[in-house]
């Protein structure tokens, strides 16, 4: 029995002393490295997309040959159309003469006038009118911008020479085989302002019937109608804030000068244009003295518009003489100032008047 509790004993104090020695420490922390991350080849920078040039900056590289102004070579190329436009106080206001880039004014029997439009690009312009019969000398106009004509009907002093030179133009009265639409009557105006005054058209039906006609739309080599400063420029001229021309007893038109423009006044009021509603304005005004003379009972007119004349050139603000040739009917118009320079046009728009030399007091600039 003593045995048994000495084993005990020796045996408790075993496991006392194994209890109290201290813990085994901890293994150390060991540091937690990283895995090393390869860096990402950098994606290769993409080439450069080119940037597109303004249009004004890479394609305008030619010049309008009415006007002057930079445009495309396409657009330098587009065939000008003339189209002859009812100057009538009954049949004001005109449709879409403000987008003529020359007007011209001729005298008609009477003490009326005639206006003939001529555009760079009909296909842009929408309805036109009101569209009126053809003078021979109209021809002219065609002739020097090459010009498609288009009119309804003519003198019998037109058909001669149309007929003659076979050029290019359409007409609503002869011509059966045009397109259905390419001209029609205006409803409201043939009613308020009278069948004669009511005939319209538009640019894209013209276009149709240039394609059905079968007629060039482009020009192979064109050639500018006149010759322009690069910057505007007043001549050295006379002042001329104000001009006047007395056509007849019937209508007079004005031109006021006004940010580089001269407004046009006609029968005492603002020549408006019906589509936009606003004055037609212009950078040039030029005025040729022709011999004219009154050839039969309806008091139609035969107008030399071949060999030398003398005119007038008014651009910003200023008046100059000048001269003004062509060698045939077929001719360009050449204007010169009276020391035998070629006579320079502001860029923009012209208004030409043609006016009787034996009336040349009829002008008043001021």
């Amino acid at each position: 029995m003593k045995r048994v509790i000495l084993l005990l004993c020796i045996l408790s104090t075993f496991l006392i002393s194994c209890s109290d020695k201290p813990p085994a420490p901890e293994p150390p922390d060991t540091d937690v490295i990283a895995p090393v991350i390869q860096p990402e080849a950098p994606e290769p920078e993409p080439e450069p997309v080119p940037v597109e040039p303004e249009p004004d900056e890479e394609v305008l590289t030619a010049s309008s040959i009415l006007t002057g102004l930079p445009c495309t070579p396409e657009e330098a190329r587009i065939r000008p159309v003339a189209v002859v436009l009812n100057n009538h106080n009954i049949a004001l206001p005109q449709v879409s003469v403000g987008d003529a880039d020359v007007v011209w004014e001729w005298n008609a029997e009477g003490g009326v006038t005639r206006l003939v439009g001529v555009y760079s690009d009909i296909s842009k312009v929408g309805e036109i009118g009101a569209v009126r019969s053809a003078r021979d000398y109209f021809l002219d106009v065609a002739h020097i911008h090459s010009a498609i004509l288009v009119h309804a009907g003519g003198s019998s002093y037109f058909y001669n020479r149309d007929i003659a030179s076979g050029y290019d133009n359409v007409d609503e009265i002869t011509m059966q085989d045009l397109p259905s639409g390419t001209f029609w009557r205006d409803s409201d105006k043939r009613y308020s302002r009278g069948y004669e005054h009511s005939l319209e058209t538009s640019g894209e039906k013209l276009y149709e019937a240039f394609k059905a006609l079968g007629y060039k739309t482009e020009l192979e080599n064109p050639s500018s109608t006149f010759e322009f400063y690069g910057e505007t420029t007043a001549p050295d001229g006379d002042t001329a804030e104000t001009v006047k021309i007395n056509h007849s007893a019937y209508i007079s038109p004005r031109f006021t000068y006004k940010d580089g423009k001269y407004y046009k006044e006609s029968y005492g009021e603002p020549h408006i244009d019906e589509a936009t509603g606003e004055t037609i304005a212009f950078e040039n005004l030029v005025i040729l003295f022709t011999k004219q003379k009154v050839v039969d009972e309806y008091l139609r007119l035969d107008i030399t518009f071949t060999g030398e004349g003398s005119g007038i050139l008014v651009t910003a603000g200023k008046s100059v003489s000048i001269n003004w040739s062509r060698e045939n009917e077929n001719a360009p118009l050449v204007l010169k100032n009276t020391d035998g320079t070629i006579a320079k046009l502001n860029k923009g728009k012209t208004h030409i008047t043609v006016f009787d030399a034996n009336y040349k007091d009829g002008i008043t600039i001021e």
